[in-house]
């Protein structure tokens, strides 16, 4: 199983990463969704989502290095605090939440990139600024999804603290949200 998660880790990251770095490339070249929301409480939420996802690459980063060093120096995957020894059962449900995370995250982009679409035809339409944002909560679920798929995968201190954090910065920002100092609705 260990030699399993030494090849599919790395492959997945390197998926994962091109497909966020294909994304985000692609809307690059689009209109800004900045210039097309005319509404201040909506540029605030786009603002945080943007930030939101910034501190998600970070963790991603992160979550990187302890992969590349759990994959390729197993001798310093010490330094990460393992729980335990590889557990087979854990180690396959943490793969299939990955790659359902995958298949989610894809899915929810497409989702976003209609939304977009959308929104670039009609900027004013209330409704279509809802749905994308709804759409990002979908992305936003299928990351924690595959920060849970990691922990489960190498189960370590490190990657616990990487999926805690993740999970924090979800909830302030939903916090945020239900306080009323930004609302999706």
């Amino acid at each position: 199983m260990e030699n399993n998660l030494r090849y599919f880790l790395p492959a997945f990251l390197l998926m994962f990463w091109g497909i966020v770095v294909f994304w985000e490339i692609s809307r690059n070249r689009k209109k800004n969704l900045q210039n097309l929301i005319l509404a201040e409480k909506d540029l605030t939420k786009f603002k945080i989502i943007k930030r939101t996802y910034r501190f998600y690459k970070i963790l991603l980063s992160f979550l990187s290095l302890i992969v590349i060093v759990f994959c390729y120096l197993p001798a310093y995957y010490s330094w990460f605090i393992p729980f335990f020894s590889l557990n087979p059962i854990l180690n396959i449900f943490g793969l299939l939440l990955l790659n359902l995370s995958l298949i989610w995250i894809i899915v929810a982009q497409l989702y976003i990139d209609k939304e977009l679409f959308k929104i670039s035809i009609d900027s004013k339409n209330v409704n279509l600024i809802k749905l994308f944002f709804y759409s990002n909560k979908m992305l936003t679920s299928g990351i924690l999804l595959m920060f849970v798929g990691f922990f489960l995968s190498i189960t370590s201190l490190s990657t616990l603290i990487i999926c805690i954090l993740a999970f924090l910065i979800f909830f302030y920002n939903r916090s945020k949200h239900a306080n009323g100092l930004v609302r999706y609705s």
